[in-house]
């Protein structure tokens, strides 16, 4: 008790000290040849293009590059946290102590974990490889959220959890839903983007930005010198 409550004045020390950092920081707004605007467009650039390869490759070795973690980028949503605490073996996390790098390291490690009780039921016989049915939008809308809850139906299949409960408890233990990619010979197409505004105080930069799937507001820190993302928020799905 005595820890959480240590841990929640934390949170309110650091929520009060941004707000005051608001009052007394100057605002830069940065145009568009701003070597910061240049660099941080340049950071979400590549987590796009990781995000994208690590769709086919479950690879998330990059993210640290690009991605940290930061009470400044906004605590991270709750049911996110069960999948943090199974996958890292940190059953005692609180949302204090987790942060966008972590949520998206959880997730791929839930990915890898469900592809290697895919391969292991495949080896065993108790199931095939399988010829998913057409893509039929009406059926299974996309709806893309850039913290890995959901896979893009065209490019993914859901295992059926029945032929390899492994996989039904490994969905129970964490919250999240298990997709493996289906084989493709087309490259990668990373996620499109355009910013919008970018304002920045001190060492964060708060960025509106227009994703291909909605309009976000973007949190970013910048330490030594590179532009790490800590935050994201979706304002507004886009429609279709």
């Amino acid at each position: 008790m005595n820890r959480l409550k240590t841990m929640f004045g934390l949170a309110a020390v650091l929520v009060i000290a941004a707000f005051l950092v608001v009052k007394i920081l100057p605002v830069r707004v940065l145009p568009a040849y701003d070597p910061d605007f240049i660099a941080i467009q340049t950071t979400l650039r590549t987590y796009a293009d990781i995000q994208a390869q690590a769709h086919y490759t479950l690879d998330d070795s990059r993210l640290s590059e690009v991605l940290a973690n930061d009470l400044r980028g906004g605590l991270v949503d709750g049911k996110y946290l069960k999948a943090v605490r199974y996958m890292s073996g940190k059953p005692y996390l609180t949302t204090l102590q987790v942060g966008f790098l972590d949520v998206n390291q959880a997730r791929w490690a839930f990915d890898r974990k469900v592809k290697q009780l895919y391969d292991e039921a495949i080896a065993s016989g108790r199931v095939t490889i399988p010829t998913p049915p057409p893509y039929d939008p009406s059926e299974n809308p996309i709806s893309i959220d850039i913290q890995g809850t959901d896979r893009d139906p065209r490019t993914h299949f859901r295992p059926d959890p029945r032929i390899v409960p492994e996989i039904r408890e490994l969905e129970q233990a964490t919250g999240l839903g298990a997709s493996l990619p289906l084989p493709s010979s087309e490259k990668s197409i990373p996620m499109g983007f355009r910013i919008l505004s970018v304002s920045v105080m001190g060492n964060l930069a708060y960025a509106r930005v227009d994703w291909d799937y909605g309009l976000c507001k973007d949190v970013l820190i910048k330490k030594a010198g590179n532009w790490f993302l800590i935050g994201h928020k979706i304002i507004r799905w886009h429609a279709g």
